[in-house]
């Protein structure tokens, strides 16, 4: 019923109301005692069920109906029939206490909570009774017993009011009002139901020179008016041939069983403006983020993975979020990984083409940890699925973690723990150009910040250019490198390598000298808790620790092969290792091996593909070609969510610098001209 009845209909009580008053106790408003009846007898049954309650009683309501009854009896001065009061008063304040229980648990009304008998027992207790219609009848007939004299024509009156007030609510008298003076509100139908493929998926057929479109919202009715009972579903697809066009909608809002489905049942679009429509879409989690609705989990799904018709055209991609609900509080993300065209038969032998996307789960949000944790069972069936775009209300993480990046086109956080990226070695993969080493500075940068050592094994000359934090040093000696571990004063070191001898011994001198430096700065606390000391990070990885097939020199294997025993080591001294290359085939895997992060960007070999599924699995590594510049998938030890994940990493704009940086140990000052005495 439209607010404009309603409101004509709450307006004629009303007066009747107060003209009531006016015979009984000669005031607009009644005081005392006995005005009980008025302010929260007949004035809140008629404010219930024209004006809050007009459809259903929600908990909300039987929460402010029981308080205020509660109150309004403890106000009474030793009123008559005492017993009977305070029994209402306590009844009206535990239907009160239920109904917030309701309330913080999640309501049953609401198809995606969970909910158990006992719920559902005690929600229909609570919403019966604790309706303005019943509570405040009951405080009603016990003030006419206790402080009014039945006999009076007035007190008669009063409760030939009340009936009438009652009856009309049932009889639905403004409904046929509503019939008789606006007849728009029954809407034509555009078609009618012919059978139900799953518990909520129906198929109706849909008439002549009709039509709607997928994503569409319409209501499955008896007689072309949609109300409280009337199911609502969304269109998801249509089968078509020469005479007919059949469309498939799965239910939203109420269920349908096999016995109720016959001709009569017709269907009707769900007009944005119907306020019914608008009420039932306030109150359902689902029906009100419709616009957000991608599609319905199909079969093949499971824990880990769902497959998903696309029902309506949303600007998804690789990357992109979906997620499924589970209850108003907890949402199940997955990340796009793949979409694919199928086709199958449709009415008559016709065939139709659809898009079936691929969704990897990572998890529920965990916003004390800043990560996503696993969600340990499958969706329910026909589950509706939510295109979750960027809405900017997840908060940064502190400054405990590092932050890389985000998850692509949304705003959840990309976070590391910076000990675990270390202590347990890292390897950043992917092709030229696609932003490993610009993630490599970003680490390099806050591991200075923390007062981490990081010695930087480059033979591209490129870190002196971007890293202005840095020295280099002057030599390979250990007392250059441990004169530079000890210095309170400098973070950060660049090491380039000359060719004779090869990087590959220079590599094997340099790791071995910093493991030494690490075992001597070794403290007791350290041997059960092993703190981040040194990170040494390899550039071109696979020119300095190659796979022996290609080693360039055959003889220096066994260098690589002590590098590799030094990393294995390593962790419980204190020292890490972050390993870069574009080239995963051609660096031992002795050392990729006990790299616990991975952060692999866009590659194509198929080297790359067998050493990462090893990781992540390969549907994971099936995304790895179609990743975009600074994307990459996050997988191991220091990342903060427990599954692989696609991360949209930092572009950091850097200034090129002209690679003078300081000599380490610093060179004495050579005297100007003018300096020299003659």
């Amino acid at each position: 019923m439209k607010k404009y009845y309603r409101t004509i209909i709450f307006g004629v009580f009303f007066i009747i109301l107060i003209f009531l008053s006016l015979k009984i106790s000669g005031k607009i408003f009644p005081s005392g005692n006995s005005s009980i009846w008025f302010h929260s007898g007949l004035l809140m049954i008629i404010l219930g069920m024209y004006w809050v309650e007009h459809y259903f009683t929600k908990p909300q309501d039987v929460f402010i109906n029981g308080i205020i009854a509660f109150i309004a009896i403890s106000t009474l001065e030793n009123p008559p029939f005492l017993y009977f009061w305070n029994l209402l008063r306590y009844f009206s304040l535990t239907l009160s206490a239920l109904s917030l229980i309701i309330i913080l648990l999640g309501s049953p009304a609401l198809q995606q909570n969970d909910t158990s008998k006992l719920k559902k027992f005690v929600y229909d207790i609570v919403t019966r009774f604790g309706s303005s219609q019943v509570l405040f009848t009951a405080i009603f007939l016990l003030s006419l017993i206790s402080f009014l004299d039945g006999r009076q024509v007035e007190v008669r009156w009063m409760l030939v009011f009340w009936a009438v007030v009652v009856s009309f609510k049932y009889l639905d008298v403004e409904g046929i009002f509503e019939h008789l003076f606006n007849n728009r509100q029954k809407s034509k139908p555009i078609g009618v139901m012919t059978k139900i493929i799953d518990p909520n998926i129906v198929r109706f057929t849909l008439n002549e020179l009709e039509s709607c479109e997928k994503g569409e919202l319409v209501a499955f009715t008896d007689n072309g008016i949609i109300n409280n009972t009337s199911p609502l579903g969304v269109v998801t697809g249509y089968r078509k041939s020469t005479s007919i066009v059949e469309v498939e909608s799965i239910i939203l809002d109420s269920s349908f069983s096999e016995g109720k489905i016959d001709k009569r049942v017709v269907v009707i679009k769900a007009e944005k403006n119907n306020e019914l429509v608008i009420n039932r879409r306030n109150q359902n989690n689902l029906l009100s983020n419709l616009a957000n609705l991608i599609g319905f989990i199909a079969k093949g799904s499971d824990v880990s993975r769902i497959y998903f018709e696309v029902v309506k055209k949303l600007p998804v991609q690789v990357g992109h979020l979906v997620s499924i609900p589970t209850t108003s509080e907890i949402n199940i993300h997955y990340q796009v990984i793949n979409a694919r065209l199928m086709k199958e038969d449709s009415i008559q032998s016709n065939e139709r083409m659809y898009a079936i996307c691929e969704a990897e789960q990572i998890g529920v949000w965990n916003d004390k940890e800043k990560g996503f944790d696993t969600y340990n069972w499958i969706a329910k069936e026909n589950a509706p699925i939510f295109y979750a775009p960027k809405q900017n209300n997840v908060p940064m993480d502190d400054s405990k973690n590092l932050n890389l990046g985000f998850v692509p086109n949304s705003d959840f956080p990309i976070n590391v723990n910076l000990n675990d990226l270390i202590l347990h070695h890292s390897a950043i993969l992917g092709v030229t150009g696609c932003g490993k080493t610009y993630l490599a500075y970003q680490v390099i940068e806050q591991c200075i910040k923390e007062k981490i050592k990081v010695i930087c094994i480059d033979i591209t000359g490129d870190y002196k250019r971007y890293l202005k934090d840095a020295v280099l040093l002057s030599d390979l000696l250990p007392v250059t490198i441990n004169k530079f571990l000890d210095s309170s004063d400098y973070f950060c070191a660049i090491i380039e390598p000359p060719e004779t001898p090869h990087p590959i011994q220079s590599t094997r001198n340099i790791t071995d000298i910093v493991l030494k430096w690490c075992k001597d700065k070794r403290s007791d606390d350290e041997i059960a808790v092993p703190k981040a000391k040194v990170l040494l990070v390899y550039e071109e990885a696979h020119i300095l620790v190659p796979e022996f097939m290609f080693n360039p020199d055959k003889t220096l294997q066994d260098r690589v092969n002590d590098t590799a025993r030094i990393v294995l080591q390593a962790r419980k001294y204190g020292l890490g290792f972050m390993v870069i290359t574009q080239r995963t085939a051609n660096v031992t895997k002795s050392i990729l091996n006990q790299c616990n992060t991975i952060f692999a960007f866009q590659a194509f070999d198929k080297t790359s593909y067998e050493f990462l599924q090893n990781y992540m699995g390969e549907h994971w590594v099936n995304t790895i070609p179609n990743l975009v510049k600074h994307q990459a998938v996050l997988v191991g030890k220091a990342s903060l969510s427990k599954r692989p994940i696609i991360a949209e990493l930092h572009e950091i704009k850097r200034d090129l610098g002209n690679g003078k940086l300081e000599k380490f140990p610093p060179q004495p000052k050579l005297p100007t001209m003018d300096e020299i005495p003659f």
